[in-house]
């Protein structure tokens, strides 16, 4: 009977939700209906700013566009308020699109505004969103700091709720930079703001987040305190869908304490109420804690019965991540149980699943870079036709001024008067081509810069993405394999500097020489734990630029030897100094010495022949048409000769 009762509740929730949503569909449409048919600017441009904060996150490129016509309506109008909404908007659409470095460059115009304006609020909510674009793309020590920020101008306005969030988020990113101890310090500091402000659904959640903590502690008593409290609540605001998830949470605590039958009663409990509301993903989920607890029981057959399950709803959602894992937990049980064939199977769509995770992800880069080239390329052939009609205008109009000409002169005697207007009408208007043209040029040529900027700005992001896509791998290699993908991220990091740089700069055509090695230093020492205390650079009096032919292959050598004097000699407490020389070299142009005041080499020879980062460093020396010279001299003495690569073409 009580079940009853309960299903009963739970399918009269399902048709409340199925309502809701059904309304939410509705008020989208009804709003674009009124922005198309109000007249006010103003209230237009409200309307597409909400539309465009509904369709962010499902509809990126049309939430996008919608903002950039509530921008146009807020500039027209002076509105600086509306112009800062309409700059998180678009940098909202460029968050959900992945281009986190135009994300952040529009979410700082709208934080600059905010700030001018002393809208305190409004300038939180922007570092929110900073630090989330940030947390998104792993940056964790940028995004905790734009969260502090966005919590501490909270707290100036008394702010409980906004804090709350604020500490939530530094709380999240704690678990994910492993600080486990300091995310359950600020879940505890969020939960009693929550409570102040009368947010029971915003503590309940809170409290899942605290129970994931401490079960990264291994603190299980804690974290069952935690979620029971989180059930508690959500029982009280009749909410069965966090019920369940809760009770999932809660039944892998007891799977891991060993309390398999209490964990078996609760599991199954968030069974019946996720299979009531169709919640798939989550019953995916409980279906598979359910066969690891029958696995660890050695109850094989159960095991694999809910693993089928998991695996069914999986395919059925399209979850290939949560499929992936799924598939694991299959190959393990089936070899548990002797089952060595099967399991060898499962264990190939493992891979294959994992493998395809990463071929669409790169497959969406190329068809992105496809498209921009093909767009390139139809822009070049309308340039070419505008030419080529301006070229003909021109000389049909040289053509006729010589006939006018001729007619004139016949009847100089007569209309000198005429002539001398005719000729001054004719130069205007000449003039006022010239100023047309030049105009025309001069916009093509801001349209290029634009252009080449946004090329370097693409190719960082997509170095970055090589990066993510390199770490996500590394969790499943050995200790070696992790190594030379660690050193694989560096390289491809020194590149990636390069591109930032140039787009970050006014000047195209090469790269500041102190710039780059202050950035590339400072991104090496965030890589490890100890740091060179004394850093000493010299270089020309001269500011010094190479284009992006030379700095490539240099800033490769410099990041190879500047990474192993940080892994061999800082980080092992040999040595204390680095120093950095760049001079004039009469044969070669350049010489760049870098040196430490560590052991030195390990053998005459300085580094194993046929080591990859000597190799490496000897073919880019090469390709700038020089030579490297490794030497120990009271510590270890790198000296690259170089020259610069001519006629880049940036």
């Amino acid at each position: 009977m009580k079940n009853s009762y309960f299903i009963i509740i739970f399918l009269f929730f399902l048709v409340i939700s199925t309502q809701i949503s059904a309304q939410n569909h509705q008020l989208i449409d009804s709003l674009y209906l009124e922005a198309e048919n109000t007249q006010e600017p103003i209230d237009k441009a409200v309307l597409y700013n909400d539309l465009s904060f509904e369709f962010a996150e499902t509809h990126p490129m049309e939430a996008y566009i919608l903002a950039k016509k509530a921008l146009s309506i807020y500039i027209k109008q002076s509105d600086q308020a509306g112009i800062a909404t309409s700059y998180n908007n678009i940098a909202g659409a460029f968050d959900y699109t992945a281009q986190f470095d135009s994300a952040m460059y529009y979410y700082q115009l709208a934080l600059g505004i905010r700030m001018i304006l002393n809208d305190k609020k409004g300038a939180a909510n922007i570092l929110n969103n900073m630090g989330a674009s940030c947390h998104f793309r792993s940056d964790y020590s940028q995004a905790l700091d734009y969260y502090i920020q966005s919590a501490t101008l909270r707290e100036e306005i008394n702010d409980l709720k906004g804090m709350a969030q604020s500490m939530n988020n530094m709380g999240i990113v704690y678990r994910a930079m492993k600080d486990y101890q300091s995310a359950v310090n600020i879940y505890h500091q969020s939960i009693i703001l929550k409570e102040k402000g009368g947010d029971w659904r915003g503590k309940a959640l809170t409290l899942i987040n605290l129970s994931n903590a401490y079960q990264n502690l291994n603190n299980l008593d804690s974290a069952e305190i935690s979620i029971r409290e989180a059930i508690n609540i959500f029982d009280e605001l009749k909410d069965s869908g966090y019920v369940a998830s809760a009770y999932v949470n809660l039944g892998s605590i007891l799977k891991s304490k060993k309390k398999y039958d209490e964990a078996k009663i609760i599991l199954t409990s968030a069974l019946l109420i996720l299979q009531q509301l169709d919640l798939a993903s989550e019953l995916s989920d409980c279906e598979h804690i359910i066969g690891l607890l029958y696995a660890e029981q050695k109850n094989y057959t159960q095991a694999l019965q809910h693993l089928y399950n998991a695996e069914k709803i999986a395919k059925r959602i399209q979850k290939n991540e949560l499929l992936s894992t799924v598939y694991l937990s299959i190959a393990n049980t089936l070899a548990e149980n002797g089952q060595k064939d099967r399991a060898y199977d499962y264990q190939l769509a493992y891979h294959h699943i994992k493998d395809s995770l990463f071929t669409v992800e790169n497959q969406e880069q190329l068809n992105q870079l496809q498209q921009q080239y093909q767009s390139q390329q139809r822009d070049r052939q309308i340039e070419r036709l505008q030419s080529h009609a301006r070229i003909s205008e021109l000389e049909l109009n040289r053509e006729q001024r010589r006939k006018n000409m001729y007619f004139l002169l016949s009847a100089i005697a007569l209309c000198i008067s005429m002539i001398v207007a005719y000729f001054l009408w004719q130069k205007n208007k000449s003039n006022q081509k010239i100023v047309k043209q030049a105009g025309i040029i001069n916009q093509s040529l801001a349209e290029k810069e634009i252009l080449l900027r946004e090329i370097h700005h693409r190719v960082k992001n997509n170095l970055q993405i090589i990066a993510g896509l390199l770490e996500l791998q590394d969790s499943s290699l050995n200790k070696s394999e992790s190594k030379i993908v660690a050193e694989a991220q560096g390289r491809i990091k020194s590149m990636s500097i390069i591109h930032e740089m140039l787009y970050q700069t006014d000047n195209l055509s090469g790269i500041s020489f102190s710039q780059y090695i202050e950035r590339m230093i400072k991104g090496i020492e965030q890589g490890f734990s100890s740091s060179a205390l004394s850093i000493q650079k010299i270089y020309p009096d001269e500011p010094v630029h190479f284009n992006i032919d030379t700095i490539i292959p240099l800033g490769l050598i410099i990041n190879e030897i500047i990474t192993n004097t940080y892994k061999h000699v800082f980080s092992k407490g040999y040595g204390n100094e680095l120093r950095i020389s760049l001079k004039p070299d009469p044969e070669y142009e350049w010489a760049l010495i870098i040196e430490d005041n560590g052991p030195g080499m390990p053998s005459e020879q300085g580094i194993r022949p046929d080591s990859f980062g000597l190799k490496l460093m000897k073919m880019l020396a090469r390709q700038l048409r020089g030579k490297i010279s490794i030497q120990n001299n009271q510590g270890a003495a790198f000296i690259i000769y170089f020259r610069e690569i001519k006629n880049s073409a940036i």
